[in-house]
């Protein structure tokens, strides 16, 4: 279990996180740069960015999770993929009259 004290530091921490990418995002809208290697460069570690302020969300969340708990979301969420697929898969074939 997380202390109150450290629990408040951590979601402090990740605000700011969510902070710094949102002025990233809106800085990188805001400059047209004519090198696009530095373009490149920019838009992948703005792309970093939010992929680490994702992780860093979800460790946050799974936190006080039991291990039980978060094999059960993902399973959950594997399931609600592979339904989504198959709904979208199914749909596709019955547009294409079944030939695949």
């Amino acid at each position: 279990m997380v202390p109150l004290d450290q629990a408040d530091l951590n979601k402090a921490e990740l605000q700011s996180l969510r902070d710094r990418v949102a002025r990233a995002e809106a800085e990188s809208t805001g400059f047209w740069f004519s090198d696009p290697t530095l373009r490149k460069q920019l838009s992948e570690q703005l792309q970093l960015m939010k992929e680490l302020l994702k992780f860093a969300e979800q460790q946050q969340s799974n936190r006080g999770k039991s291990p039980t708990a978060v094999e059960v979301e993902r399973r959950l969420n594997q399931i609600q993929g592979q339904t989504m697929c198959e709904a979208c898969h199914s749909g596709i074939v019955a547009r294409n009259g079944g030939v695949r």
